[in-house]
């Protein structure tokens, strides 16, 4: 799912963040199944990821109903909620990547 986020992006006006961005989501996934994932650079892109889309969220208008859709009538309006969800589902699924690894891996001795 990442991996196709990322090469649709192509069209954004934007694309190159966003290609990195969901390009790294879907590379963790990979060395997730992989098995390979180290879970603190997993959990640091979450927490980035996060505070990425708190910032765009908290800087997209002054009234955060705007972005419920309450008021939200432009292009802009939606692209930005579109952005803002793709950046905490990027965020949580690598958080929960990391979380995961880091609970499989071998006691230190």
């Amino acid at each position: 799912m990442f991996a196709y986020a990322a090469i649709v992006q192509l069209n954004d006006p934007d694309p190159v963040p966003w290609i990195v961005m969901y390009g790294t989501a879907a590379t963790c996934c990979g060395l997730a199944v992989a098995g390979r994932l180290p879970h603190r650079p997993a959990i640091g892109f979450g927490l980035l990821t996060s505070v990425l889309a708190a910032t765009l969220y908290l800087s997209a208008g002054d009234d955060p109903r705007d972005m419920a859709g309450q008021h939200a009538t432009g292009l802009l309006d939606r692209e930005v909620i579109r952005e803002t969800l793709g950046l905490l589902v990027a965020s949580i699924w690598t958080v929960i990547l990391g979380a995961w690894t880091l609970r499989r891996r071998p006691p230190d001795p």
